[in-house]
């Protein structure tokens, strides 16, 4: 009987490793592509989340030419199309095989889709297109329903601008070069990380004060230009950001306790 039970148990021990390393392989792969997969549901949020009657009608009385598109329309815009094409080519060949990248830890890995993500959707595909230039169907009328300011004239749109044009010219190429360096595992994307975190950091904190500095003035923060009513509309948008304070102070401490 015992010798029976040795082969059962050595093929019951070996399938339950067997099933362990399949686990642990599904989390890692959840883990380094968490910043993909989420950008994956902002997408999905900006074709099916339905934008306020009142969002619609500002951009009426303002005469904007945003219209809400279908899936298919907005997968098929030369905004979106251009961003995917960013993402999948950035994405082959960086997880190539021939580069250090594709050896290194599964922490060094996901990094380096954050930085990838913030260069072609983030500050790029999101703040850019849909805020900015506003050519991003769906996305801009997003926007708009996040923060009213984005129908407004240039005196009221002049703080967003700022620090939209702020991303194009710094945040966008030096994510792009910080996800360069962490493919190529250099000893300097570190260096060059740290000063990306700060821009990302002092951006959000342009783009909350102002609005929280004219609540204060007012003397409370409904009857602004945030989404307040709409508390699916105002976590999306305006309380997601905080996601730019809170990771760059991260990989901040994460650089410190590696010195």
């Amino acid at each position: 009987m015992d010798r029976a039970q040795i082969p059962r148990n050595d093929t019951q021990q070996s399938a339950g490793q067997e099933d362990n390393a399949a686990l642990q392989a599904v989390y890692r792969t959840l883990y380094v592509h968490f910043w993909p997969i989420l950008m994956g549901f902002t997408v999905l949020a900006a074709v099916l989340v339905p934008p306020p009657e009142a969002t619609l009608e500002l951009i009426k009385a303002n005469k904007m030419e945003f219209h809400m598109k279908s899936i298919l329309g907005f997968a098929l815009s030369p905004a979106f199309l251009g961003c995917a094409a960013l993402a999948v080519g950035g994405y082959i060949w960086g997880m190539s095989s021939s580069h250090p990248l594709h050896r290194a830890s599964a922490t060094e890995q996901m990094i380096a889709l954050w930085h990838l993500t913030n260069a072609m959707w983030w500050s790029f595909g999101c703040d850019v297109l849909s805020g900015l230039f506003a050519v991003m169907p769906n996305m801009n009328i997003l926007y708009v329903a996040i923060d009213s300011k984005h129908a407004g004239d240039v005196a009221k749109r002049a703080g967003l601008d700022v620090v939209y044009w702020v991303e194009l010219f710094i945040h966008v190429p030096v994510s792009w070069w910080c996800f360069h360096r962490y493919v190529k595992q250099s000893k300097e994307r570190r260096i060059v990380e740290a000063f990306l975190c700060g821009c990302q950091v002092v951006g959000c904190i342009a783009y909350y004060g102002s609005e929280i500095l004219e609540s204060i003035d007012r003397g409370t923060f409904k009857g602004g230009h945030w989404p307040w009513d709409y508390q699916l509309l105002f976590w999306l948008g305006v309380g997601f950001g905080l996601v730019w304070i809170i990771v760059p102070i991260a990989l901040l401490k994460r650089t410190l306790l590696m010195l």
